[in-house]
């Protein structure tokens, strides 16, 4: 099967598809493996955690995001159903 990466990423942007997961590197211009494990920590509370690692996750109800190694980044659907087959 095909992996189906987004046309237009932007740095640091992370994408899950068929259990993998990688992440854009601008400065190469291409897609790297990101990790063993796309959550290395999963933190469910109304406050994000405050020393996040690349790849963790944080959920304050129905919105869920992965840090990027800056900033929070909204999980996408592929992001979600990754995180699904490993926490469950």
């Amino acid at each position: 099967m095909a992996i189906s990466f987004p046309a237009s990423p932007t740095n640091g942007q992370i994408y899950a598809e068929a259990n993998r997961v990688w992440q854009w590197e601008s400065a190469s211009n291409r897609w790297n493996a990101y990790g063993s494990s796309l959550a290395q920590r999963v933190t469910v509370n109304s406050t994000a955690p405050s020393s996040p690692g690349v790849g963790d996750v944080w959920s304050n109800g129905p919105v869920v995001s992965v840090w990027n190694g800056s900033a929070w980044q909204p999980a996408g659907v592929d992001h979600l159903a990754l995180i699904y087959i490993g926490v469950s």
